[in-house]
């Protein structure tokens, strides 16, 4: 009831939201946010992790830091992406 979905007492899987940036404080800050709210983090330091990150997980959202070394490829990440993922770069 309500809209659940599966076997009583299983939880669907948390979101996953990617993390692209190279400044590990930064990325570590983000991701305890982001996971004290029930997401799942991926992160990536560079734009061909990047790339890989967007290919392998399908996130629903990725942060993307502009200034990322390797940015070219990092650019790819959104093609990779399916088309609905949105992508904030900051």
């Amino acid at each position: 009831m309500g809209g659940d979905a599966g076997v009583a007492g299983e939880q669907a899987p948390a979101p996953v939201r990617a993390l692209v940036d190279d400044e590990q404080p930064l990325v570590r800050l983000v991701t305890s946010y982001l996971e004290r709210e029930g997401f799942q983090v991926r992160a990536a330091d560079d734009g061909e992790r990047a790339v890989e990150l967007a290919r392998t997980f399908q996130p629903e959202v990725i942060v993307l830091d502009l200034m990322l070394p390797g940015w070219t490829a990092s650019r790819r990440a959104g093609a990779s992406a399916p088309s609905a993922t949105p992508t904030w770069s900051c």
